[in-house]
């Protein structure tokens, strides 16, 4: 999953923050 826009709702969408780009985002936001 790209998250939509990549990191864009990454902070908002769990699916996205499972992911492993967006998971490590939503760890350091």
């Amino acid at each position: 999953d790209d998250c939509g826009t990549l990191f864009s709702g990454c902070d908002t969408s769990k699916d996205c923050c499972e992911g492993y780009v967006c998971h490590l985002w939503c760890k350091y936001k």
